[in-house]
């Protein structure tokens, strides 16, 4: 909800700006929030943010003057033309090569005492 409110603040904020600046903006808050939030799992919240952040952006764009309303089929073409990155999920949370607690720890990661042999 933190970031919805802050998409639009800065949506409100920056409605003057040019399509392709705000757009670029946009876009980096998308890969910033999927960085962050993207978990395996996590999926269907990406598509939210990502289909609120675009109800936004239609909101404040169609506030622009009096003439600027932007339906959603013209919400559509603007997306061809300047289109915002997917909502993917970028961190698994099956590792596949990890160590359980009890194998034994590889030679990179032994300590220096179990090297030498024990304590002196």
């Amino acid at each position: 909800a933190r970031s919805v409110k802050a998409v639009n603040a800065w949506c409100r904020k920056h409605r003057h700006l040019s399509l392709p600046a705000q757009q670029a903006h946009l876009s980096r808050v998308l890969r910033g929030h999927c960085q962050y939030y993207g978990l395996t799992g996590n999926g269907r919240r990406l598509s939210q943010f990502r289909h609120q952040m675009i109800r936004i952006w239609r909101k404040w764009l169609s506030r622009r003057g009096r003439k600027s309303h932007v339906n959603w089929q013209r919400m559509q073409e603007l997306l061809r033309s300047h289109p915002l990155p997917p909502a993917r999920v970028v961190h698994s949370i099956y590792v596949t090569q990890a160590k359980l607690p009890w194998e034994e720890p590889s030679a990179s990661t032994r300590t220096l005492g179990s090297v030498r042999g024990g304590a002196r």
